[in-house]
């Protein structure tokens, strides 16, 4: 009788054991897609299409809230980014600005692309440094 329990104990333990592994993905907190990683290999390439990039990043993001997920660490400073390069400060500032409040951690980087940003304007519109 007693090996008889002891035999439904283990079973009933490897049962859970194997219930518990099986379910062992977690729910990712950020909103995961190729668009991303597309953009970003864009962005790298010697003669980059920011219309494309833009294109890529806007349509990602979209997607991400209409998920209700948060996009991946560096989507909205990307698509910043992206937006100060074709010359749109508004735009720029704007997904800096959400960068920032998203990842507080990103603040420093997210200071230094904003003082890039503002020399690069100052370049276009033919000032100083």
């Amino acid at each position: 009788m007693k090996t008889k329990h002891a035999f439904l104990a283990a079973m009933l333990a490897g049962a859970v054991l194997v219930t518990g592994c099986a379910n062992n993905e977690r729910p990712s907190l950020y909103y995961n897609s190729k668009a991303y990683t597309e953009a970003m290999y864009l962005y790298l390439q010697d003669d980059p299409d920011y219309a494309k990039q833009l294109e890529l990043m806007t349509n990602y993001i979209t997607q991400a809230e209409t998920a209700q997920k948060k996009p991946m660490p560096g989507a909205y400073a990307h698509l910043g980014l992206l937006y100060s390069k074709t010359g749109a400060d508004d735009k720029a500032q704007k997904y800096l600005n959400l960068e920032r409040e998203a990842f507080p951690e990103s603040g420093h980087y997210i200071g230094f692309l904003e003082q890039q940003r503002k020399k690069s304007a100052a370049v276009r519109e033919g000032g100083k440094q």
